[in-house]
């Protein structure tokens, strides 16, 4: 609100300067103009004086202030995030960075904040708490403190209450499939099944995995047999390797898997099937691709070679299996898109890019470290002979396109 100063020469009057940001301007002084005729250049100090003070003022009075829930639940064995939980508020033009921390942590309970520093136009922070399982139940206040760069303090109050366990600790186990095969008649020998791990209510003792009383030819290996660490989800955890003994009769076998941590036991049944190994004489055929010579960044062809075994003379129906984006390049059999039915003793194999947007796609021997997009697939055949199909692979690679090397 504007203020009445009497004109004098020199005068003095008290202002009530607003703490919430608002400029001094000619419209908080009012005073009669006619009368502070050659009075200016004295007006004009006194204002810019007044202005100096309000900031200094204004710097004076400035901070910042946190909220914080009013209120949380926590369970021993859970781990709970709270997206912005912790806001900042500056206040009058306040621009210091502000670290935060939380005090008065119960044993058994940590926290985080992300991120730990709130600067510039960061104003929330995640905080996430971990609750372990020997975490006591009951009352706590929790305290966010933010220390600003400037040594000035702020602090919100979290009533906490941690309640008794219901979450066990316990783990499940999980395959990646649950039926595999090893086909003696292609040369294989082993099956491999993936195993994931998932950890609840802080579990984080060893997992010894076995199998049960293993079928009399099949050898099981697990890599590793004991499976360590914390982490709620272990997804590639353990791989189990089952091999076939020459001797072992072609059949579908069941495998029991066991995995046991203390008193808690888990079991897994896997179905495995092998095939009978390819008896010499026996019609048959294999798979080789034979890429063109020249550069691999630019070359694009291969030829596929049938070659047949034993006198057999059947349709061999090839397919291009690898990648599953629907953006990369097609792979040609003999022009038609994704395989085709031979004949014959040999397959051309291209990649076309073009319709999909890949100005340089091509299959070729690709090295290693090939720097760009690829696919690393396989082309396989499938013929009936005697009754049976018998199914055999053969690598094939095919870059997307070229780009700078």
């Amino acid at each position: 609100m504007p203020r009445d100063l009497t004109a004098n020469p020199e005068f003095t009057d008290t202002i009530t300067v607003p703490r919430d940001g608002e400029g001094i301007d000619a419209g908080d002084v009012n005073a009669p103009m006619t009368d502070l005729l050659g009075n200016d250049l004295y007006l004009r100090a006194q204002l810019a004086d007044l202005t100096r003070t309000v900031e200094e003022m204004r710097k004076a009075a400035g901070g910042f202030v946190l909220v914080a829930p009013a209120g949380l639940t926590l369970e021993p064995g859970q781990t709970y995030a709270f997206p912005a939980a912790i806001a900042l508020g500056r206040q009058a033009g306040y621009a210091s960075d502000v670290t935060l921390a939380m005090l008065d942590l119960p044993a058994g309970v940590t926290a985080t904040f992300t991120p730990a520093v709130l600067s510039g136009a960061t104003v929330t922070s995640t905080l996430t708490l971990n609750v372990s399982a020997g975490a006591v139940a009951g009352p706590y206040n929790l305290r966010v403190q933010g220390t600003g760069a400037d040594g000035k303090i702020s602090q919100a109050l979290i009533a906490t209450q941690v309640t008794a366990q219901t979450q066990q600790p316990t783990f499940t186990i999980s395959p990646g499939s649950t039926s595999g095969s090893i086909d003696r008649g292609a040369g294989e020998t082993s099956e491999a099944f993936v195993f994931g791990v998932t950890r609840a209510g802080m579990f984080g003792a060893d997992i010894q995995f076995s199998v049960v009383n293993p079928p009399a030819g099949i050898t099981a290996t697990f890599a590793p047999a004991t499976v360590s660490g914390a982490a709620a989800v272990q997804p590639a955890a353990t791989t189990l390797t089952l091999t076939a003994a020459g001797s072992l009769p072609a059949g579908t076998y069941t495998i029991q898997v066991r995995a046991v941590s203390g008193s808690i036991v888990r079991t897994q049944a896997l179905s495995l099937t092998v095939t009978a190994a390819q008896q010499a004489g026996d019609d048959d055929y294999t798979l080789t691709v034979v890429y063109d010579a020249g550069d691999y960044r630019t070359t694009n062809g291969a030829t596929l070679y049938i070659n047949r075994q034993n006198g057999y003379t059947g349709p061999v129906e090839l397919r291009v299996i690898g990648g599953v984006s629907p953006t990369e390049p097609l792979i040609l059999v003999n022009g038609k898109i994704g395989g085709d039915t031979v004949y014959g003793n040999t397959a051309r194999l291209i990649a076309d890019g073009a319709g999909r947007g890949w100005t340089n796609a091509g299959v070729a021997d690709l090295p290693d470290n090939y720097p760009l997009t690829a696919t690393f697939g396989m082309v396989r055949g499938s013929a009936e002979i005697e009754g049976k199909t018998v199914t055999r692979y053969a690598s094939l690679e095919w870059r997307w396109g070229n780009r700078s090397y």
